[in-house]
């Protein structure tokens, strides 16, 4: 389960990574309810929140997949966590001086989403490089194991710190807590990385990974029913604190606790996909509707305490589904098309949350937000289904990543997985 930490590249990154998504979900708990009580916001305020978020992986997120191919991966790790920690802390220094408003939230929002669509592929890519294809599905659910650590650990601090003194420190927090990032991509060792060369600047770079996209099934079926999914039930940023304030008329530590909750079945989850060794289509379709029930589940919540259990349920679902999503995308790209793939995962999970989060916070606002929870839920059920009818596209996996020269003659085996 925790092979890849034998490796001293990717332990040093990924205790890195832990500590700054802390203070990343630190900062995303404290600046919800910042919008929704501090600055007297409401349901679309926060849908527009996440677009603000996520615009830029939408309009640029492809130019970061061609960019993490163009360039060495460290060096612009470097760059754009070092301009996340610049946008962390202008958002400390308004919050600190009590000059915040509701409209000066949204372009620092965007600030740190144009740096995150450059730094979301390159950080996918780079586990490669980390640990080399053996170890790649255990690492990138080790990856979602930390992510879904510092998702318990840093809104149930958040939500404490708010109660105590209020969101500016969760802000703070946040900006310090990049420099563990930086440090560790500052001292790994990169004569051990397993680096592929890089790709030679030309035109029609964006058009080239499509084309292999559509080329290849196994992609091809993962990407379409990731943006099903990731459009209309994704949308956790948002519903979870109108579940927390709107429907159980409840305060920042109830918010903090549904967020744990969603945290630990998430942790949950990225630790079972780290023992598989092999991802399918089967195990993303399955995910998928399972997601559905628990968006069901969710929505017919009597209580805070049973919504806690749904919302963790949801969090393992939802892992399973990324990362078996993410494994089979690095599993079966080759390595001079990754950053190009992986970015077209990260725009149809991230990019389309623009889309997505400001219907999730109308439909919430008009018909409450348990209907907003059903209206997910129809949207997993449907990538599931796709999921699972497509599932004879999938390839079966070779012991080595594709070559250029290889992959162009993968076929689907015919076998189910």
């Amino acid at each position: 389960m925790f092979a890849s930490l034998r490796v001293r590249n990717y332990r040093l990154y990924w205790g890195g990574q832990l500590i700054s998504q802390v203070g990343s979900w630190l900062s995303l708990t404290a600046v919800s309810w910042m919008v929704l009580t501090e600055l007297h916001g409401g349901g679309t305020d926060i849908g527009f929140l996440a677009a603000a978020q996520f615009l830029p992986t939408l309009l640029v997120g492809t130019w970061g997949g061609v960019t993490a191919d163009r360039v060495q991966l460290r060096r612009l790790l470097l760059v754009t966590q070092s301009a996340l920690a610049v946008a962390a802390s202008l958002m400390a220094v308004l919050t600190y001086t009590g000059v915040i408003k509701l409209w000066m939230v949204f372009p620092l929002v965007g600030l740190q989403g144009l740096a995150l669509a450059f730094d979301n592929p390159a950080r996918q890519a780079f586990v490669s490089e980390l640990v080399g294809p053996a170890l790649v599905p255990n690492a990138v659910a080790l990856n979602s194991a930390g992510f879904n650590s510092a998702r318990i650990v840093g809104p149930a601090l958040a939500g404490i710190l708010i109660e105590l003194v209020g969101t500016r420190l969760c802000f703070a927090l946040n900006a310090v807590s990049y420099l563990a990032a930086i440090w560790a991509l500052v001292v790994i060792n990169t004569s051990q990385l397993h680096a592929r060369a890089v790709v030679a600047r030309a035109k029609g770079q964006i058009r080239e990974g499509l084309r292999y996209v559509r080329e290849v099934p196994v992609l091809r079926v993962a990407l379409l029913t990731m943006a099903v999914v990731g459009t209309i039930s994704m949308n956790f940023t948002v519903l979870v604190p109108l579940l927390a304030r709107t429907t159980f008329k409840t305060g920042a530590g109830a918010f903090g606790l549904l967020t744990t909750a969603m945290g630990a079945g998430s942790l949950l989850g990225s630790l079972h996909v780290a023992r598989k060794e092999e991802p399918t289509l089967t195990q993303l379709g399955v995910a998928s509707v399972a997601l559905g029930v628990a968006m069901l589940a969710a929505a017919v919540s009597p209580s805070l305490p049973v919504a806690m259990v749904a919302i963790a349920a949801c969090g393992v679902c939802v892992m399973v589904f990324l990362a078996t999503t993410n494994s089979v995308l690095q599993l079966f790209s080759r390595p001079d098309m990754r950053g190009r793939v992986l970015s077209l995962y990260l725009v149809l999970f991230i990019g389309t949350s623009p889309f997505g989060s400001p219907i999730v916070g109308w439909i919430a606002q008009a018909f409450g937000t348990r209907v907003s929870f059903v209206y997910g839920a129809v949207g997993a059920l449907a990538g599931g289904v796709l999921a699972l009818k497509r599932r004879h596209a999938f390839v079966a996996r070779h012991q080595t990543p594709p070559t250029p020269e290889s992959a162009s003659v993968l076929r689907p085996t015919g076998a189910l997985p």
